[in-house]
Formats: C-alpha cells, structure tokens, sequence
C-alpha cells in the first residue's frame, strides 16, 4: 500500500472514530437502549437469553457481547454505546479492503470516506443496539468471500484460514440477527448466477451454507418463541405508529416485506445488468449520474427534517436522524451507496465535477451530522428525572403513563434517588393497554401533598390523565421535553371530591 494511501487511510479511520465518539453521553438511553442495558447487565449469560427471548425479535449474540462488555466498562451511556463506536469505525477499514480488492486504492479510500462521514452510520454506531455489529460483520463476510472467490483455485494453506472466516463470521451473524438468513440467501443467489463460471467453488461454497443452515437450527426454538410472543400483539403496536390497518394485520410479517422487496429488486437489477451499468456506469452518462447525485443528496436533507409518507403509508415515520423500526434491519446494505458513489465518481471525465461531486456529499453529510447532533432524537428521560429531584423536597411519587418495562427502567435508572411509582397505563408481553385501578390511585393521592404525572408516548390514553386529575389537583407545574410531558399537582383545598372514583371515565371507553 503506497505511503499516500496509508496516510489518507489513517486518517478516515481518525475521523470516524472522532464523529463517533462526539457528543455520544449527550443523550437519555432510548426505550430500545434501555432492553439492551437491561438484558445485558443480568447476572449470568442464562438470564441474558430468557430476557431476549421474552422481548427481542433477535438471538441474543450481541447482548451476551455487550454483557461481558459492560462487566469491563460499566453500564454508563459512554461505556455501553462504545461497543457500538468501536465496531462502526472498524467496519469503514473492512469496506477499505473489500473495495481495495476489487476496485483499487482510490475508489477503496473515497467509499470509506463517505462511510466514516455518513449521518446514519455516525447515528447506528452511537446506539447501544444490534445494528452496526451485525454490519460489520456482514462487511467481514464479504470481506472473506471476495478473497476465498480471488483465490478459488486455492483449497489448503491460508486459503482454509479465508473458508474458516467466512463461516465463522456469518455463523456470528446468525446468532445477532436472524437477517443473516437473508444475507446467506443473498451469497447464495449470487453464486447461483455465476455457477458455470466457477463450478467447483460454488459447489463448496454451498456445501458451507449448509453447514450454516445446520448451525442457525440451534436458534429455532428462540426465535419460535420470540414469534409467540411478539406476534400476537405487535399489531396493536404498528396501528400506534400509524401503519395502515391491512399492513398492520401482519404482524411480524410486515418486518420482512422491505427484504421481498430487496430480494426482487437485486433479481431485476442482475438478470438487467448490462443496462443499468451502461446507464449508471459509463462516462457518457456522466450527467444523469450528475442529476441523480443531486435528487439523492436533496432527498437526503428532506428526509433529516421531515417524515415521508405516501398514501398515508409511513416509508419513514419519523425524520432519519431518528432510528427507524424499518430502517433499521436493513441498515447493513448501506456500504453498496458508498462504494457505488466512490467507484461512479471516479469514473467522471472531468476532475472538476469530482471535485464538485465530492463536495456536494460532503456538504450534504455536513448538513445531516449538524441535525443529528444538534437536535434531540430520543426521549429526554435524564432531564426529566433531574427535573423533578431539584424540584421534591423528599421521596417524590411518580404518576407514569405509559408504564411497561422499558420506561419504568429509565426512570429507576436515572434517579439518584429513591422514589414512589405507580403505573397509569402499562402494556407488557402481550401488547394489550392495561390501566390502573382507580379507586386505588383515589386512595393513594390522598395519602399525599403533591406528586408528578409523567406522559410518554401513550397514543391510547392521549391527555387523559392530565385532564381528570386537573379535576381534582392543582396543576403548579408542566414541562414539555422531548416525547415526554411532565406536570406537577398539589392537593386542591378540602382533598379529593368525593365522588371522583364515580365521575372518572375508563379509557376503554373513550376514542
């Protein structure tokens, strides 16, 4: 590797490591982050796995990773999002050698560069999640793939160590995401269409995928479970993030429709290849590329601001500076738009549209790292704890609503202090709202001079609470942070009225 490649190389992986390590304890663990710390800062490796097996649609390799891991470095937001910082800013030096090896040197440094520059990587890589682990190792999958296909006619010497890599990482694969199903399936329908080119190594490589297929059975009864489990009420859940009805009704299956959609869209795009790479490829063509660059760096910004929906369907909910329940599990195709924009870029005729074209994606990166960094994308759970200690004289009592595991966990995790809970709304395994019993709560309040009412993303309940206890209690305080509202109430003069349990209305029956 020549010296200039080398500095320029060192260099990406500094800038990586440094946008993934900015700002990283700047914001609350999320309501996801928060099963990851949970799950992994169990006692034995035992109680890891029936944790994950309860509430995660995943095996559970990277919660047992991270459970030794935080043995080592604590459960501090820095300390369990750094798992996920290291494997980011390693996955841009294995791009830089898959695409070293078959492009060269140039396309290989400018592909890592706009990984290591990338929103939604610097996003995956600061969240105490799956995603950017299962992407680096799908990226060491291919890494081993690519050298084992170079080398084909090579069976013994280091060419074991290549077949050894190659199943040992897609085997790590399978046991943190069960998308590595879809990734074999994807190596598999590539050596599919090349089989008459390489016969004897794609009959091996095969061989090995069985042997895979025999490995992920070991996941067969975790993942039988997580479907029971997460089936039954996830369409109650996807109606609550405005997905219409009929997908809705699909449950899990939902899940996989982006891959179906992957899956037909790769076929189209092989069995048409000699097309689209004149179209997208050949220098002739070097305006539409141009014209396209533009639209998808336009689209990019638009998508850091707002949501996009069509047809009333949510293709993204919420702006991607925010992690996307659909985004998500596809996160590891991303490094195709890198190299592709490395390799096509290098390609134009004229060095002043590279320069231009390198810009433009840089200032576009610029732009989106600006809104990721500088706007509030997960709960502000740490604020609003810090909020109501500074402001309770003794052992506050919190009213939550939603409650569930994820949100009770937050709040027991940043309080420095002790307090009272008691749970408004609440949905667990089952995903069906549950509410608290009223005349209980009537009893409870009574018993005290003030307490908080704490409203997090409950779309059953709404303003409901807030409303029926403005009936009763003197509301002194409200703030409203990110995904959460907090109010503050004092008892009114003469307590509670007397036939509050009677008036108060079931949300059941409310719209």
């Amino acid at each position: 590797m020549k010296k200039v490649v080398l500095f320029g190389l060192i260099l990406v992986l500094l800038l990586a490591l440094g946008l993934r390590l900015y700002g990283l304890s700047r914001e609350s663990y999320w309501n996801d982050e928060a099963f990851s710390v949970h799950h992994a800062g169990q006692k034995s490796v035992s109680e890891v796995n029936m944790f994950v097996s309860q509430t995660e649609a995943v095996p559970s390799g990277y919660y047992i990773l991270l459970h030794y891991w935080m043995k080592l470095f604590g459960n501090s937001e820095v300390a369990t999002r750094l798992l996920s910082v290291v494997f980011g800013s390693v996955s841009v030096l294995v791009l830089f050698l898959i695409v070293q090896r078959l492009f060269d040197a140039n396309v290989a440094l400018l592909s890592s560069f706009f990984m290591a520059i990338s929103m939604l990587e610097v996003l995956y890589s600061q969240e105490a999640r799956v995603y950017i682990l299962f992407t680096f190792l799908v990226l060491l999958s291919v890494y081993f793939f690519v050298r084992i296909y170079q080398n084909r006619g090579m069976l013994w010497g280091r060419g074991k160590w290549w077949y050894l890599g190659y199943f040992v990482s897609l085997v790590l694969a399978l046991y943190v995401n069960y998308v590595g199903l879809f990734v074999i399936f994807l190596f598999s329908l590539l050596l599919f269409f090349y089989r008459e080119e390489a016969a004897d190594f794609s009959m091996r490589m095969w061989i090995l995928h069985g042997f895979l297929l025999v490995c992920f059975v070991g996941l067969l009864p975790m993942l039988l479970r997580q479907f029971g489990t997460l089936n039954g009420g996830l369409t109650h859940a996807l109606v609550s993030k405005k997905l219409p009805a009929f997908l809705a009704s699909l449950g899990l299956v939902f899940y996989t429709l982006p891959f179906i959609f992957f899956i037909l869209l790769g076929v189209f795009v092989f069995l048409f290849r000699e097309r689209w790479q004149r179209w997208f490829c050949r220098e002739e063509y070097d305006y539409m590329f141009l014209g396209l660059l533009l639209v998808f760096g336009a689209g990019y910004l638009y998508l850091c601001f707002k949501p996009l929906l069509i047809l009333g369907l949510p293709l993204v909910r919420t702006p991607i500076v925010q992690s996307y329940f659909l985004i998500r599990h596809l996160f590891f195709l991303a490094p195709l738009v890198y190299v592709y924009l490395g390799y096509r870029i290098l390609l134009l005729r004229s060095k002043r549209w590279m320069g231009i074209a390198v810009v433009f994606l840089i200032l576009v990166n610029v732009v989106a790292l600006g809104v990721y960094y500088h706007s509030t994308t997960k709960p502000q759970w740490r604020e609003v704890v810090e909020e109501i200690e500074s402001k309770s004289a003794g052992e506050p009592l919190v009213l939550l609503d939603k409650g569930g595991f994820s949100n009770e966990f937050l709040l027991t995790y940043y309080f420095h202090h002790s307090f009272s809970l008691v749970k408004l709304s609440w949905s667990e395994d089952d995903r069906v709202l549950h509410q608290v019993d009223e005349e209980k709560l009537w009893d409870t309040l009574q018993a005290r001079g003030d307490f908080w009412l704490v409203l997090s993303k409950n779309p059953r309940t709404g303003d409901y609470y807030q409303k029926l206890l403005d009936e009763y209690f003197v509301r002194d305080y409200s703030g409203d942070f990110f995904e959460i509202t907090l109010y503050h109430y004092v008892a009114a003069a003469g307590s509670l009225h007397s036939t509050a349990v009677d008036t108060s209305r079931k949300v059941y029956n409310t719209t």
